[in-house]
């Protein structure tokens, strides 16, 4: 693995706080520890970023990180070679397929790893997706130049509702899965799928990771005064805060619900529709560094999601699970069966799992824990064996076996 010159691509990357950032940056710190030359092309940070864009290339754990700037994307002119090229492979009809980056900004990024592969004679490509048009960069670009391609897919890809897109798609991912030499993935469901879409030995399982051992100085029973539920994460329409706070309004005991990300709006407005807007506290999205006085305020951790469509099993892990097990606080999880549900009931020590239409089992499981809270007995029970499977270390490892299966193989070939 030493010596192996690796170009990542990622659409996210530090200092947005994304939910797949950590993962990508616990594996560039071993790349760098194991003596592992790597090149970053990721998307420009958004102008709501904190922190201001330095001009690239940036440095990130002793590698260049280079941003291709999205917002100027269509004013960027491409050589007429270029255009050419793409055009006659149809890469824009391509990218429709999947529909989740700009096209602009894939013309671009395709064009910049072209120019960072032969600069910094890289002999490896590794993609890390969602969004699922990267892919189209990965399978491109080896074609292009013969580079080891590696794949992170931290999500199963979504149904193509169109029929004639969807038809597209599958002769596109078909050929994805022919061209990578290893594809990632973070769940069950997510290896048993693609294991059938390809040889089953280059499908690999790397579950995620926690941040870090959470060693809160005293109970939160201690200190706060009002029952406080946490959410840390997205609220949309798989993940709505409706059920959870109309419970919540009938509620005859006192509660707040802090809630720590970007998408608050979604939670205010429902807030306002119930009445309870007055127990609700919404933090922007946080650094890991900058969360944990917030996790140690909690006493109830909170996780939701809807029904998927047929067969109504969730295929993947939600990523806040490692975080929230970590901290070894009770956790009420409104989830359907699938990946996520299994996983608590296989490692969570304190968790009440509740189907995601029940709201009465949701209520009781409310007041069961505050009556727990409110007699001192709701403390953090941390499983070991937990701990011990997914600390970054481990996860880092196991990445870097794949790394090496693959370099193996290209000498031998």
């Amino acid at each position: 693995m030493r010596g192996s010159k690796i170009l990542v691509i990622t659409y996210h990357f530090a200092p947005q706080l994304h939910a797949s950032v950590f993962r990508q940056l616990q594996f560039l710190r071993h790349f760098r520890d194991h003596g592992l030359n790597a090149v970053i092309l990721t998307n420009a940070v958004s102008a709501t970023a904190q922190n201001k864009t330095p001009h690239p290339p940036e440095r990130y754990a002793e590698f260049p990180v280079f941003r291709v700037d999205a917002t100027s994307s269509t004013k960027w002119k491409l050589p007429n070679r270029f255009k050419n090229f793409l055009s006659l492979r149809g890469f824009s009809r391509e990218a429709q397929a999947f529909g989740d980056v700009d096209i602009n900004w894939l013309q671009m990024a395709y064009h910049k790893a072209i120019e960072l592969i032969a600069e910094y004679h890289c002999d490896t490509i590794y993609i890390v997706a969602p969004p699922f048009s990267i892919l189209l960069l990965g399978y491109r670009l080896k074609r292009r130049t013969h580079c080891k391609l590696i794949i992170d897919l931290q999500k199963l890809l979504p149904t193509q509702e169109n029929p004639v897109l969807a038809t597209q798609r599958d002769l596109i991912e078909q050929r994805i899965w022919q061209s990578c030499d290893a594809l990632v993935v973070t769940s069950w469901s997510t290896w048993t799928h693609y294991s059938q879409k390809m040889e089953k030995e280059k499908v690999f399982l790397v579950f995620n990771s926690y941040d870090t051992i959470f060693n809160f100085k005293t109970d939160s029973y201690l200190t706060n005064k009002v029952f406080t539920i946490f959410y840390m994460g997205t609220w949309d329409k798989q993940r709505s805060p409706d059920k959870l706070l109309n419970v919540l309004q009938r509620c005859p005991f006192p509660w707040r619900l802090l809630s720590i990300g970007s998408t608050n709006h979604i939670l205010n407005e429902q807030a306002l529709k119930y009445h309870v807007h007055e127990h609700v506290v919404c933090v922007p999205s946080l650094s890991k560094e900058e969360l944990l006085p917030y996790l140690q305020q909690a006493d109830l951790l909170f996780l939701t999601r809807e029904l998927p469509p047929p067969p109504h099993l969730d295929p993947h892990i939600a990523t806040k699970v490692f975080n929230y097990l970590a901290t070894g606080k009770p956790i009420v999880a409104q989830i359907p069966l699938g990946d996520t549900y299994d996983f608590l009931q296989k490692y969570a020590l304190q968790v009440d799992l509740i189907p995601p239409h029940d709201s009465e089992q949701l209520y009781e499981s409310l007041s069961h824990y505050y009556q727990q809270w409110q007699a001192g007995h709701l403390s953090p029970q941390t499983n070991l064996e937990f701990l011990q499977q997914f600390d970054s270390k481990t996860t880092t490892r196991r990445l870097s076996a794949v790394f090496q299966m693959v370099k193996q193989q290209g000498q031998v070939e």
